[in-house]
């Protein structure tokens, strides 16, 4: 029940605070996968190649059509089909397995 002057209103802080059994135990999971993994995996390769395909229409078109514009929101486009390629390899590096674990924790060990 709150306390109005309990200093310290959020139940799961208030445990921390009190040194309990569950201070360290977290209130929710941590999967973050859905039953439509590979369904959202698709739509998002949908929107890669749409927005890498947009970029390349509106460059040719401001080279074609001397659009100072198209060029402009072209180039910018490539500053965000650029961020993507980033996050694909992340993700390409975090889901891929080699020697039974994930690639990015297979670097050599001194």
């Amino acid at each position: 029940m709150y306390n109005s002057t309990d200093p310290n209103p959020n139940p799961v802080a208030r445990e921390m605070a009190a040194g309990g059994p569950n201070a360290f135990a977290c209130p929710h999971d941590h999967n973050f996968f859905s039953d439509q993994q590979q369904a959202n995996e698709r739509r998002t390769w949908w929107v890669i190649m749409l927005t890498v395909s947009t970029m390349v229409l509106e460059i040719i078109s401001g080279l074609i059509f001397g659009s100072m514009s198209l060029l402009a929101d072209g180039w910018h486009m490539a500053s965000h089909a650029s961020a993507m390629a980033i996050i694909i390899t992340m993700v390409i590096m975090i889901t891929t397995t080699i020697c039974g674990r994930p690639i990015s924790m297979c670097w050599p060990t001194p």
